[in-house]
């Protein structure tokens, strides 16, 4: 074992833990008399997969496909695997994983953890709809056989269950046939942020995937002017797989170029590239698949203090006055926002997962006092007009917000504790959550 200072990826939050790096699923079975968690490839923004003076079990090793299925159209595969070498394997045999989370390097685990959505959320739901079964260790409890028919409970409570029920060996994952080895794109201007929602709207059914890029230093009635990409799965000879590299966790110790200067300025620098770009372009699966890829510096542009995101989904009959209030909120306390983007939801509830109806918004902001300022100021906008949060994207949301925005918490809390009253498997996020 090693210790070693881990932190999330909007570099908020720092713990110092223990970290090993099993080799066999017997290794899981040592004892120890310290809190333990699943670590993926830390990407969450929150710092999910550490624990203050505990032990982070890094998952990196188990990463293999156990069984590739395509009359039962499933793929089982160890949860260390990366997202982006899954969906390598999967595009050149004819098939597609139908949720992917933004980055390719993110583990199956994670997705699994945080039970995330991808670009067409509104279409093809969250990654729990797409999980046909898991394979859960935990050491009271030993190794436990999940799905939507054996230990229904525990599956529900393990997906979006953020690692808190055990460590997710093996899952097994709905895949889509897809023969269609490109992505055309079509980018349309919209005029402000309300704007763009009717567009998706329009365009929601005619696409694969739909979502923006908006400028949120705009001002009057141009607030949220951007960018709509219309995204079309369509046929054609694939580039070749990419070798997908974290580049994401380069930590930088220079102290960031972005502020209340230089972030409108990149942001409507971008706005008017874009517009002059052509309209039309088709790019190869596995390069779309992941829009941020190869686009890292973005991050690197904060410096060592990072960033913080808000990402926050509004009932569609709430959206348009949370958008004024959040107007309102960027003006009165004069900050920068880098970054505003947009996608459509609709599903059901799950526990404290990012799921339900609206329009989902993500803002990032440079880490500062004034950054904390702003964001409790949305969480009054959030709870007002009935939001939900992204707990992976949010590094400091407390439990007494978490418990009045989903009503779900005190069930979760509550079966949560009832499945392992030792808490063995614990994380500062649960900490700071009280679950």
């Amino acid at each position: 074992m090693i210790t070693s200072i881990l932190s999330g990826f909007d570099k908020t939050e720092k713990s110092e833990c223990g970290i090993i790096q099993p080799w066999k699923y017997s290794d899981f079975n040592k004892s120890s008399n310290k809190k333990i968690i699943a670590r993926g490839s830390g990407l969450s923004y929150c710092n999910a997969g550490a624990i203050e003076n505990g032990i982070c079990i890094e998952m990196k090793n188990f990463n293999r496909i156990l069984d590739f299925d395509e009359k039962n159209e499933t793929i089982t595969v160890e949860t260390g695997i990366q997202i982006g070498d899954l969906n390598n394997f999967l595009i050149k045999r004819g098939w597609i994983m139908p949720v992917l989370p933004g980055y390719p390097t993110i583990t199956t685990g994670g997705c699994i953890a945080f039970n995330v959505h991808g670009k067409s959320q509104y279409k093809i739901g969250t990654f729990m709809d797409w999980v046909d079964s898991i394979t859960l260790y935990h050491p009271s409890h030993g190794e436990i056989k999940c799905s939507r028919m054996e230990n229904v409970d525990i599956f529900n409570l393990t997906i979006g269950g953020m690692g808190f029920t055990g460590l997710i060996m093996e899952a097994k994952i709905k895949i889509k046939r897809n023969d269609c080895q490109n992505l055309e794109i079509f980018k349309i201007d919209c005029e402000n942020i309300n704007h763009a929602v009717q567009i998706f709207k329009e365009n929601v059914e005619k696409y694969d995937f739909v979502y923006s890029w908006n400028d949120m230093n705009s001002k009057g009635k141009s607030f949220g002017r951007g960018i709509v990409y219309l995204e079309k799965l369509v046929s054609g000879k694939t580039y070749k797989d990419i070798n997908y590299k974290n580049k994401l966790n380069y930590a930088s110790d220079f102290p960031g170029v972005l502020n209340n200067l230089t972030i409108p300025l990149m942001c409507s620098t971008y706005f008017y590239s874009e517009k002059i770009k052509t309209k039309r372009s088709i790019i190869g699966l596995q390069r779309g698949s992941f829009p941020i890829y190869g686009k890292e510096v973005y991050y690197y542009l904060f410096g060592k203090n990072g960033f913080r995101e808000y990402q926050v989904l509004f009932p569609f009959e709430s959206w348009e006055n949370a958008v004024k209030e959040i107007q309102s909120a960027i003006t009165r306390i004069n900050i920068s926002v880098s970054l505003g983007s947009l996608k459509l939801f609709q599903g059901k509830s799950h526990n404290i997962s990012f799921t339900g109806n609206g329009v989902c918004l993500a803002i990032d902001v440079k880490a500062t006092q004034k950054s904390l300022q702003f964001f409790k100021e949305l969480d009054r906008i959030t709870l007002e007009n009935k939001g939900t949060i992204n707990l992976s994207k949010d590094s400091r949301a407390d439990s007494d917000f978490v418990s009045k925005i989903f009503p779900a918490y005190n069930s979760f809390k509550q079966n949560l504790f009832s499945f392992d009253p030792e808490k063995i498997f614990y994380s500062d996020l649960r900490n700071r959550l009280n679950l």
